[in-house]
């Protein structure tokens, strides 16, 4: 896969979390480039990058749905972070959520007729499910997440990290919010954990050494199963790596990380087996 230019040069050039649609047509991510954050779009199939909005306002967290003809995403241009669906066939735009408290991280359910998002409430955000035809929304469990959720690869499960304590822990709970496991680590502040059903792994990025934040090239993916055992250190090199998504077989992960020959993060693809990687995003 070639390298494609994204962007000029930019101090502020960064691409985050990226995902794979459902049928591993797409990896799909949002980007800052050139100071507008935007969704961006990289074909599997012709090898190339689109961006699929452009607005003056943060627009990020992109998710598919199952038949891969809309996305949904947080958008802060009312005002507030919110959730919007875009309609890939007309790029139309709707906001689906009402002002209220902020929400963030809007991810597709497995039949498409739902949507999870995180919402604030008072110095907490909480799980809620809504259901797209009515519009209504409720909370379906009381355990606090810290960052980033992630549906499971065969769409059963919800992984999130939450605090206890001085204590973070990954936690799975299925689609109705009961819990189903809860798998302490080492670290001190791992971040966006996505559970393979086919490995029965959670990937996840942490720091190597406990600390909770970054930039000198110590962040890293690592897989751990359900029990906390396995452990794995998946990548190992100068530059901070973060946000991995598997695919849906687990033969893959995407991720970011710090771009070859520059600064900025990249897009990441890796083949699980051979452990290969390919930067799939580049700058001039």
């Amino acid at each position: 896969m070639p390298f494609v230019v994204l962007g000029q040069i930019d101090t502020e050039y960064r691409n985050y979390a990226p995902i794979f649609s459902p049928n591993q047509n797409y990896i799909t991510w949002y980007a800052k480039v050139q100071g507008n954050w935007d969704l961006y779009n990289y074909s599997l199939a012709h090898k190339d990058i689109s961006r699929l909005t452009r607005s003056e306002a943060f627009e990020g967290e992109p998710s598919w749905s199952p038949d891969e003809l809309g996305l949904v995403f947080t958008s802060d241009k009312s005002g507030s972070e919110q959730i919007y669906m875009l309609s890939v066939r007309t790029t139309g735009v709707e906001q689906i959520t009402d002002q209220g408290n902020p929400k963030d991280y809007p991810t597709y359910s497995p039949d498409g007729r739902s949507i999870y998002y995180r919402e604030k409430e008072g110095k907490e955000w909480h799980l809620f499910k809504m259901e797209l035809a009515s519009r209504e929304s409720e909370r379906i469990n009381k355990i606090p997440i810290e960052g980033r959720f992630r549906i499971s690869t065969n769409g059963e499960s919800i992984s999130f990290v939450t605090k206890t304590g001085k204590k973070f822990a990954i936690v799975r709970v299925d689609l109705e919010g009961y819990l189903l496991s809860k798998t302490e680590t080492e670290f001190s502040h791992p971040g966006n954990p996505h559970y393979s059903d086919e490995l029965g792994l959670f990937v996840f990025d942490a720091h190597a050494d406990g600390e909770e934040d970054s930039g000198n090239g110590d962040w890293e993916i690592w897989t751990i199963d359900k029990d906390g055992k396995s452990l794995e250190r998946i990548t190992n090199n100068r530059l901070d790596d973060w946000g991995p998504y598997w695919s849906s077989n687990g033969s893959q992960i995407v991720y970011s990380g710090g771009g070859l020959n520059n600064t900025g993060y990249e897009i990441f693809i890796m083949d699980m087996n051979s452990r290969k990687t390919t930067q799939l995003s580049s700058r001039k």
